[in-house]
């Protein structure tokens, strides 16, 4: 018993040391930059709002400060920020290994390539998260600087719901394209079929098809759900028109995709000879 607690315990902290320089290298890439750049534009939308609208008073109908960061987060995170994030970062995080010939190295330490591929995974939620997050925070606090907002301390618990909703889905979301990042040559095609063709659209599909996408569950968990009044509602309820699951199986379903994932990506990933694999052209 005492052998496997400390296996157990080896293997942990084997995959938190990989997990943590993928993060510090993936963070340094041109990619992080990029996404970096996409991701300040609710940044800057929320700057417009914050220099531009006026100051509420009684003839004002505008979106106060904490409908700006409810429409921010739901209307421009949530579907279109949150999946794309994951996309580009999952797709290349075996994948960039591969075509740089460093996979290799990752083979000479003592660790199990499931744990190589697990710690993959957590890098990029780790990534993702340092990007979104930073930038909803931003997002936040800009919103919280308007005279008339009453946002801190009292809407500090919604940020801190909204990052860890985002956790999660970074997670499932970064496990599925890993997957895809082993599975095919061009995996960000792949990625982009997959939230563009499906995820945005099977939830219209009839019966259980219609919950075959990460997004329903996403939305699910979503602290400003369409079963909540507020000024996402409507978005919401277009963006995932079913019934949201229960807060606790969206919350494991999300994690078993992103663990079953990494799973079956290690199946693929321990049948290839990657000593062999040539750059793409």
């Amino acid at each position: 018993m005492k052998g496997f607690r400390r296996a157990l315990i080896q293997n942990i902290y084997a995959v938190w040391v990989v997990a943590m320089k993928s993060t510090r290298q993936t963070m340094g890439r041109k990619r992080c930059v990029v996404l970096l750049a996409i991701c300040c534009l609710p940044v800057v939308a929320a700057c417009l709002w914050r220099i531009f609208a006026p100051v509420q008073s009684s003839g004002y109908y505008g979106p106060n400060a904490y409908e700006v960061y409810v429409y921010a987060a739901g209307a421009m995170f949530l579907p279109f920020l949150v999946p794309l994030v994951p996309l580009f970062l999952g797709t290349a995080a075996i994948n960039d290994e591969i075509e740089e010939k460093t996979i290799v190295f990752l083979f000479l330490r003592p660790v199990s390539k499931f744990a190589i591929v697990l710690a993959k995974t957590i890098s990029v939620t780790l990534t993702c998260m340092a990007i979104l997050g930073a930038t909803l925070a931003l997002v936040f606090s800009i919103c919280a600087s308007s005279p008339t907002a009453r946002m801190i301390p009292g809407d500090l618990p919604v940020l801190v719901k909204d990052m860890c909703v985002f956790s999660l889905a970074c997670f499932a979301y970064g496990g599925l394209f890993l997957l895809m990042g082993v599975l095919f040559r061009r995996p960000h095609i792949f990625g982009l079929i997959y939230v563009i063709a499906w995820d945005s659209y099977a939830a219209y599909l009839p019966g259980k098809l219609g919950t075959l996408n990460l997004k329903h569950y996403v939305t699910s968990i979503f602290p400003h759900g369409i079963q909540q009044e507020g000024p996402v509602r409507s978005f919401l309820a277009a963006l995932s028109p079913r019934a949201p699951a229960e807060p606790t199986l969206a919350a494991v379903v999300l994690m078993g995709v992103g663990l079953v994932c990494s799973f079956l990506a290690f199946l693929a990933f321990q049948t290839r000879d990657y000593g062999f694999e040539k750059p793409s052209p």
